[in-house]
């Protein structure tokens, strides 16, 4: 409970994965993607 993505990336609890990443319960996916 953050609040924001900001304060999310402050504390650590943001990563970046790649393609081959395994989902675990729980896990939130901001999916980034260009056309």
């Amino acid at each position: 409970a953050c609040g924001n993505m900001a304060a999310a990336r402050e504390k650590g609890l943001v990563r970046r994965e790649g393609k081959d990443y395994i989902m675990q319960d729980g896990d939130v996916v901001l999916f980034l993607f260009n056309v």
